[in-house]
């Protein structure tokens, strides 16, 4: 079932995974509530570890994973965990974020 705007994984031109109207508006519900849920999370800029607090341990973990490629210490997404990712978790030291609000 061809239907603008769905994302090519869920729907291919070699394969129709979506095939009646009740399953399209199934996943056009559930993907409303996922990009809501989505939405809802704070960015917590220099946490790897997701605690929603930027410290000494997302440095200590940075450390065992710089140079392995691409990590959740990987911050600034360019495949690399390097110094750069250093830096970003150096510049927001002591930073606690807020967390996560309540979707409905």
């Amino acid at each position: 079932m061809r239907v603008g705007g769905r994302p090519q994984e869920v729907d291919r031109i070699t394969a129709d995974l979506i095939t009646t109207w009740t399953q399209l508006a199934a996943f056009n519900t559930l993907n409303r509530k996922l990009e809501k849920m989505l939405a809802s999370e704070p960015e917590c800029t220099g946490d790897g570890n997701m605690d929603k607090r930027v410290n000494q341990l997302d440095l200590q973990d940075w450390a065992s994973f710089q140079g392995v490629g691409s990590s959740r210490y990987d911050l600034n997404l360019d495949a690399q965990t390097n110094n750069l990712d250093q830096s970003i978790i150096q510049d927001n030291l002591g930073l606690r974020c807020p967390l996560k609000k309540t979707v409905r």
